[in-house]
């Protein structure tokens, strides 16, 4: 198959603990799949894109940042009722070098019955900016969830 495709995502997030209401963010590229064996899968991200900050409350951070985007997939079958994935993101800032964020998100997946269409997954998601205002840098959210696969 082929190994290059192209990619966009997009995101929105609200923090009370950070010194924004909400960011927006919106980037494209091109992704590389290195590896797609019957257990793990490795892609890799290359792109750029945009973020914007809703509701600074500290003077001298920036609203906008545009930014490069690399990012690294890996997705382990486990088994055939189970998987891990990694995925996590670094977007150094174009517009004020040494400036960064990171997205880093982490989740086990088990099917509830083995040949059912529902699973449970656990999931742990970091976040961290390099220019948080007068909070905190580095936030972590957790889940727990039962979805249905279709």
């Amino acid at each position: 198959g082929e190994k290059w495709r192209p990619f966009v995502q997009g995101s929105f997030e609200t923090d009370k603990f950070a010194d924004f209401n909400a960011r927006a963010a919106v980037g494209a590229g091109g992704a590389y799949q290195f590896s797609e064996g019957p257990e793990h899968k490795v892609s890799g991200r290359v792109g750029g894109g945009v973020s914007r900050k809703i509701g600074v409350s500290t003077p001298g951070v920036k609203h906008t940042s545009y930014e490069a985007l690399l990012g690294i997939d890996w997705f382990w079958t486990v088994d055939e009722v189970s998987n891990f994935t990694l995925i996590s993101d670094l977007y150094p800032s174009l517009n004020d070098l040494g400036e960064f964020r990171t997205v880093t998100r982490l989740a086990w997946e088990t099917k509830v019955t083995p040949d059912g269409p529902w699973f449970w997954k656990l999931g742990l998601d970091q976040s961290f900016d390099s220019e948080p205002g007068a909070k905190k840098n580095a936030d972590y959210n957790y889940y727990i969830g039962l979805g249905r696969g279709f």
